[in-house]
């Protein structure tokens, strides 16, 4: 099975990418498409910890870069990137990965001016809402992708987290993969979510402390 998974950072990537590298049956590729990240330095930092991590697991990875200028249709740059070594492994305590290819970051870029993050509320209702359109405008991409590189599903690292909407994000998933013909891969790992947090350590991934947008700053 050919996986996509949508990555909102290399943390909560870790345990599921060590938990679906041990299924023979499942080829996973990331993509990281996070326009609600604020500011762009956040937004790198986070990407350059998942780059890392791809590279020294043999991980293909797709990514939209941040950019502020006109929004681009189409991904048009590409820049290969080797693994740099041996990486520590989690102590999952099964098999030992198989050999990769290195990965590929492909760029494109969203304009912050015409597609700004939703973060402008102020009350939980209206929250609610914006973290719901949130999730709907990353979804929905990592959904459209899945089905241009003709994956047989896709997935989120959302999934692990216990302080996202875990049941809004099934809903939202579900509903996509009904409207794009694809397959939604569902696993409830949130009970593993200290283990990812213990992985993301050993392997000094950067930690950050909040979602991403202005006001989960601030909260």
């Amino acid at each position: 099975m050919k996986l996509l998974m949508h990555i909102c950072c290399a943390p909560c990537f870790s345990y599921p990418y060590f938990d679906l590298s041990l299924n023979k049956d499942i080829k996973l590729t990331g993509y990281f498409y996070n326009p609600n990240i604020q500011p762009e330095a956040e937004f790198n930092n986070r990407l350059d910890s998942l780059k890392r991590f791809a590279g020294e697991n043999n991980i293909d990875i797709y990514t939209v870069l941040w950019s502020h200028g006109a929004a681009m249709s189409r991904e048009d740059s590409r820049m290969e990137l080797k693994p740099t070594g041996d990486s520590p492994r989690a102590s999952l305590g099964t098999v030992p990965l198989a050999e990769g290819k290195g990965h590929t970051i492909i760029s494109g870029g969203f304009n912050h001016r015409k597609d700004p993050a939703p973060s402008a509320y102020n009350s939980e209702g209206v929250e609610q809402a914006s973290c719901y359109n949130c999730y709907e405008r990353r979804l929905r991409k990592t959904a459209q992708k899945a089905v241009e590189k003709n994956a047989d599903a896709f997935s989120t690292t959302l999934l692990i987290s216990p302080y996202q909407k875990h049941d809004i994000i099934i809903e939202i998933c579900n509903r996509f993969a009904k409207e794009y013909g694809i397959d939604f891969y569902y696993k409830d790992w949130r009970p593993f979510y200290r283990k990812g947090v213990e992985i993301s350590k050993e392997q000094k991934l950067y930690r950050q402390k909040y979602c991403g947008c202005f006001y989960s700053i601030k909260n």
